[in-house]
């Protein structure tokens, strides 16, 4: 599976909402509302001009497969992710953290992601890219400190 993470664009703002608007990802969100197109493009318009914050669009092949957020607070970067509805299971999950790790944003020294407990899938990214689980309240946080 060839994949690469591409820099996301105002023309992937539509594309990224139909991602997340989908009942499993808004399952496994940490806001378990709809959202509306004017909503999220004032959000997205926000986050793709905020130095602080990186969206990729991962593609394999032709096709773009899913989205990656880091945000960095400080050293941290925390990362959010989506994989496109019909290419779940594939093995993209996995695969867009480990990208994620070679797409750092500059002075970030650890990755961190926070999953609901129900969401097995993504805790399994997780874990078979080496990060450690740390049980918080209501989510998982994964860390893993990056050399």
């Amino acid at each position: 599976m060839q994949c690469r993470l591409r820099n996301a664009n105002i023309n992937d703002a539509e594309l990224i909402l139909e991602w997340r608007n989908d009942v499993t990802s808004i399952s496994h969100s940490r806001n378990t509302t709809m959202i509306s197109l004017e909503e999220h493009l004032k959000w997205f318009q926000k986050k793709i001009n905020d130095p602080d914050c990186s969206i990729f669009i991962l593609t394999s092949g032709d096709d773009n497969v899913g989205m990656l957020r880091i945000e960095k607070k400080k050293d941290v970067g925390e990362i959010s992710f989506i994989i496109a509805p019909l290419h779940r299971g594939h093995g993209f999950g996995k695969k867009i953290i480990e990208l994620a790790e070679k797409s750092l944003v500059d002075g970030v020294k650890a990755l961190i992601g926070f999953v609901k407990k129900d969401n097995f899938i993504s805790q399994n990214c997780f874990q078979k890219n080496d990060y450690c689980c740390f049980d918080s309240m209501d989510c998982y946080c994964f860390i893993k400190v990056l050399q």
